[in-house]
């Protein structure tokens, strides 16, 4: 044998080594697959079944293989280490109705949208009945009721808000969205747009919040933890925390308006100033404690559910703005502790 053929039949043989071979059929690529299921024949070339979590290149020196655990969905095999099976296609038949809760709660934050929804607008159906959370640490979540009331009632608009508000939201982007399948979880960063006209001009301002959220099984948000870490500083811009005169006011000002009847908390408007005064005036970092700011901002959704709310302004509080310790706050824990593996994932596009 010449040098020259010796040198081609090396050569041939490291292509095949090294190049995933050519095939007809799923059958003929057994010879570079540990098991036939991890292996298809695509355009004639044999090929790991990658997006379904096996690794290598098909080829006699990397052969499909499956460095995790073996699990089975729907007749397909998939290698991942989750304790479930896991098809292809979970990840974002998950994202997609999770994302999109997520985004329509907010949208409910839009002017004109939230004045829409406080008008009688169906709130969009995608919170059980039993949700908990909070806006830490200024606003607890006991229901679907209030988070309802919050999103609508709490954001600027021209019917809750006390004076005409100086910034309304005008839009949003989910910049960052990833789901934990194993545990319902899902974690968001949300820039909120907010606009102000200053000077015959618009101005925008951005605030970004950070959530974390757990749905049920039937794809509703079932819990929710949210991070503003400009909450202050907006409820600052908007007028609160600096003219205790003015704020214990128009506390009672509402209630004289909404809490009627059974509701009435309080004798006459002299009463109602006298007690706020005689409580700390708080201050717009921590809302849910026996301060006349507490009571100010449940004011301003008397005008939503007068029977719910005008209870929370009254002297007892109930069980909303009150005394509490430290440790009071953080005795739930909302969303139950990791236990197992958990597969994460993320859409490219929002």
């Amino acid at each position: 044998m010449s040098l020259s053929i010796f040198i081609v039949l090396i050569l041939l043989g490291f292509l095949c080594e090294t190049n995933a071979i050519n095939c007809y059929s799923k059958l003929t690529c057994s010879s570079v697959s540990t098991d036939d299921n991890f292996v298809d024949c695509i355009d004639n070339k044999c090929v790991c079944k990658q997006m379904q979590g096996f690794v290598g290149k098909a080829t006699y020196d990397d052969k499909c293989r499956c460095n995790m655990k073996l699990y089975w969905e729907n007749g397909k095999p998939y290698c991942t280490f989750l304790e479930i099976g896991v098809a292809g296609n979970t990840l974002f038949n998950k994202q997609k109705p999770w994302l999109n809760s997520i985004k329509a709660l907010y949208n409910m934050t839009i002017f004109p949208n939230n004045e829409l929804y406080i008008n009688g607008l169906q709130v969009p159906d995608v919170l059980e009945e039993d949700v908990k959370g909070e806006i830490l640490e200024y606003w607890p979540f006991r229901n679907k009721m209030e988070v309802a009331d919050y999103f609508i009632g709490m954001t600027p608009n021209r019917i809750t808000s006390i004076e005409s508000p100086i910034a309304v939201g005008v839009g949003f982007q989910v910049t960052q969205f990833t789901i934990d399948v194993d545990q319902n979880k899902a974690y968001s960063m949300v820039n909120m747009n907010l606009g102000s006209i200053y000077n015959n001009s618009i101005i925008y301002l951005n605030v970004t919040q950070f959530g974390i959220w757990r749905f049920s099984d039937n794809d509703k948000i079932q819990e929710i933890m949210i991070m503003d870490p400009f909450c202050s500083e907006m409820l600052r811009l908007n007028g609160y925390g600096f003219n205790k005169d003015k704020d214990i006011n128009d506390t009672c000002n509402l209630h004289n308006k909404h809490c009627t009847g059974s509701n009435q908390q309080y004798k006459d408007h002299k009463s109602c100033r006298n007690f706020l005064e005689s409580i700390p005036y708080g201050n717009p970092d921590s809302l849910t404690t026996n301060t006349t700011l507490c009571r100010l901002y449940r004011s301003k959704l008397l005008i939503l559910r007068p029977e719910y709310y005008c209870p929370q302004i009254g002297p007892d509080g109930a069980n909303t703005c009150v005394d509490r310790l430290f440790t009071d706050h953080h005795k739930i824990s909302f969303f139950p502790p990791n236990v197992g593996n958990r597969l994460f994932g993320s859409l490219k596009r929002y």
